[in-house]
């Protein structure tokens, strides 16, 4: 099962949810110190609110549900760039970044209306995505038995490490499953359409496409390839999307 980014509207709505949570609790303090008339009971009352909202996030999308109570009712949840649960250091970070994104005008937050895999601000700054719930788990894939000396595409990090696939006709790595043959988590930077590796029984080399990322695809030296331009590999060379948390080796 690949990981699913969840549509800007569940995470508007998700959104909703949650800052009604918040305002109805802190709605309830604000009465108690009216009654009160305790003038420094508002003070505390105002702190209260700020540092709730941090920990609200960060207890609730740290955890093992990885999901506040609007994301749980909207069925999407809060994981890392390459599909894992977020800790409950990274899920503050994210509470706290969350901040940038609405201080002017909500334009971090707006920002998923028009980002690769609908990432806010925050998203990108602490390496997360908001995923459909159903589907943010790793997918769970058999290592290829193909025969020695067949060209195959070896994972050696991310959600598919370990495994191989086999390279024929060509083989398509990104984030959209209706294209592409290795579907990777969507947030980690990894376009839809990423890149395509064929093998050359002529030339006995493999040939790697960048099909137009955003982020590029690189030799393990740091070197970028050009972007819809084929370039040659050697059986052994190694390739990484975007981050080398996408790790790949072209082996026969």
């Amino acid at each position: 099962m690949r990981t699913q980014s969840a549509s800007a509207g569940k995470r508007l709505v998700a959104y909703m949810i949650d800052s009604l949570v918040i305002s109805v609790l802190a709605g309830i303090l604000y009465g108690i110190a009216a009654v009160l008339d305790v003038e420094a009971f508002y003070v505390l009352v105002a702190l209260f609110h700020s540092i709730f909202y941090l920990f609200y996030f960060t207890l609730l999308e740290g955890s093992s549900g990885q999901a506040s109570l609007g994301k749980r009712v909207m069925n999407i949840k809060v994981v890392s760039a390459n599909g894992t649960q977020i800790g409950y250091l990274e899920a503050f970070l994210r509470a706290l970044c969350m901040n940038l994104s609405t201080a002017i005008l909500f334009i971090g937050v707006i920002m998923c209306l028009f980002t690769e895999d609908q990432c806010t601000l925050h998203d990108m700054i602490t390496k997360t995505c908001v995923t459909n719930a159903d589907g943010a788990t790793a997918p769970t894939v058999r290592r290829s038995v193909g025969r020695r000396g067949d060209p195959v595409l070896v994972c050696l990090s991310g959600v598919y490490a370990g495994c191989a696939f086999p390279v024929t006709s060509g083989i398509v790595i990104g984030t959209d499953p209706t294209v592409c043959q290795v579907v990777l988590p969507a947030g980690g930077g990894v376009s839809r359409n990423h890149c395509k590796l064929s093998f050359d029984t002529g030339s006995g080399m493999f040939v790697l496409h960048d099909m137009g990322s955003t982020n590029g695809t690189y030799l393990e030296n740091g070197q970028r390839i050009p972007q819809g331009m084929p370039y040659a590999l050697t059986s052994g060379t190694r390739f990484y999307l975007a981050s080398r948390a996408n790790c790949f080796e072209a082996k026969l």
